[in-house]
């Protein structure tokens, strides 16, 4: 299952996820906030972890978060998808290999 993960997630999952979040939401977030490149970075990671709630669990919008500011720094800072992609990939993948991928599994938790 962890090959599986380490190998699917970043081709499958995580590249859809960086075009959303990082090009076209953060482009739309700075033409709505001309100037305010901090806030601009809090709210596509706020956009981000809020779309983890699928998850069923705080834990992975906690996380989601976090990794969401710190590739939105970087994203603001060389405006690169693919070294978003790529902190992206090495950050899921550490958090399967660290035990803490349960949090990402959807079915996992259960919804109201």
């Amino acid at each position: 299952m962890w090959l599986l993960v380490m190998i699917g997630y970043p081709l499958l999952s995580v590249p859809g996820q960086e075009i959303a979040f990082r090009s076209l939401a953060f482009a739309r977030l700075e033409s709505l906030l001309p100037g305010r490149l901090g806030a601009v970075v809090w709210a596509q990671a706020g956009l981000f972890a809020w779309a983890h709630i699928v998850m069923w669990n705080w834990w992975a919008v906690f996380f989601c978060m976090i990794g969401g500011v710190l590739i939105g720094r970087s994203y603001a800072q060389h405006r690169s998808l693919p070294l978003a992609v790529a902190q992206h990939a090495l950050y899921g993948c550490l958090m399967f290999t660290v035990g803490w991928g349960q949090y990402f599994v959807a079915g996992r938790f259960t919804g109201p």
